[in-house]
């Protein structure tokens, strides 16, 4: 399998390469094609870096020369969608950095793109995929049906983020609630607190949901706090989860999972010791796109997936105070998709 990669900026380098860098030495029959970066040095860094065969400053060239069988898309959020499209519209399958698209109608316009075919389209949430996370998920699967689910806590703390827009981040917290509490949001409500201590504006967020399941979820969010962590605690009946996730320069790395039963604590699980793109979950990403594109499933989370996820994000850009959400896709949706099909374009 030929794999493209487009975008060679700080972030792919540092998560998305090293993923790719090493499946590719796991599995003999992937082939990393080429690189496309717009900035000529650090296409050729990064292809020289993770082995690629080629590099490129233009896309259309490396598209039409290279032909990938799969492609990997990391840009900046307001280039995302367009890049997206014109991808798709060639039926690459693609792995695509999130958000998928700034607001719900770049969501519906890429869904178009798609086609009739439906191009395989993974959106880049690598919280579902981290370690801890995941397991998390199975326990959920194990020991509590969705109606047995209370209440999901999930905290976003940040040291220094004074940036404008920083639904672009908490998309991240947002999404990964919605996997955990397996049922789609039903009504949304956010809570804004400007923080006077700044010398920019910047303002506290809290997102309070309620899930079609009855389950409730509280997302807080601290862009000026003290110290980075991202926690969980997952509420229900006779059982509580707590997760504390080993994100990038967290305190709480490697991470912990901790589940309780009957005020009995039942299982303790710690994270993988080195903070990286295995433990923030790129490279199971990865291989699940890559899994789905061999075996002719739709990847998941796909476009339909997110869309409660985009909406909310673009409700909390607009400042917005409630959001009712119509029925969408559920969150570990994986549907077959034509073989025939799906050989025709790859």
């Amino acid at each position: 399998m030929r794999i493209c990669i487009i975008g060679c900026g700080r972030h792919s380098t540092e998560l998305h390469g090293p993923s790719l860098q090493a499946y590719s030495r796991e599995h003999s029959d992937i082939q990393l094609a080429a690189c496309c970066d717009r900035d000529e040095f650090r296409s050729v860094a990064y292809q020289k870096k993770f082995g690629f065969s080629r590099s490129y400053t233009d896309m259309d060239q490396m598209l039409d020369e290279e032909r990938p069988e799969a492609l990997v898309l990391v840009l900046p959020p307001e280039l995302t969608c367009s890049i997206a499209k014109r991808i798709l519209l060639r039926h690459i399958p693609l792995l695509m950095e999130k958000p998928p698209g700034l607001t719900e109608a770049e969501l519906a316009d890429l869904e178009d793109s798609e086609g009739e075919d439906a191009t395989p389209v993974q959106v880049g949430f690598n919280r579902r995929f981290m370690p801890l996370i995941s397991k998390a998920h199975d326990l959920l699967n194990r020991y509590l049906p969705t109606e047995s689910v209370f209440q999901i806590n999930y905290d976003m703390i940040r040291f220094n983020r004074l940036e404008s827009d920083f639904s672009i981040t908490a998309i991240h917290a947002m999404d990964a609630a919605l996997y955990l509490a397996r049922s789609p949001y039903a009504r949304a409500r956010f809570l804004y607190q400007d923080l006077p201590a700044t010398e920019q504006p910047v303002q506290a967020m809290a997102m309070e949901a309620v899930c079609r399941s009855g389950t409730r979820v509280r997302c807080n969010f601290q862009p000026a706090a003290g110290t980075i962590l991202e926690r969980i605690a997952i509420h229900g009946f006779e059982t509580t989860i707590t997760v504390e996730l080993p994100i990038w320069e967290s305190f709480d790395t490697p991470g912990t999972l901790r589940i309780w039963q009957k005020c009995r604590l039942i299982e303790e699980i710690h994270g993988i010791q080195e903070a990286d793109y295995k433990s923030w979950g790129f490279l199971a990403q990865l291989d699940s796109f890559l899994s789905a594109v061999r075996t002719h499933r739709r990847p998941s989370p796909n476009l339909a997936e997110v869309q409660q996820s985009v909406i909310l994000m673009e409700a909390m850009r607009e400042r917005r105070e409630e959001v009712q959400l119509i029925p969408t896709a559920s969150p570990q949706q994986n549907n077959p998709i034509d073989q025939a099909d799906c050989a025709q374009r790859i």
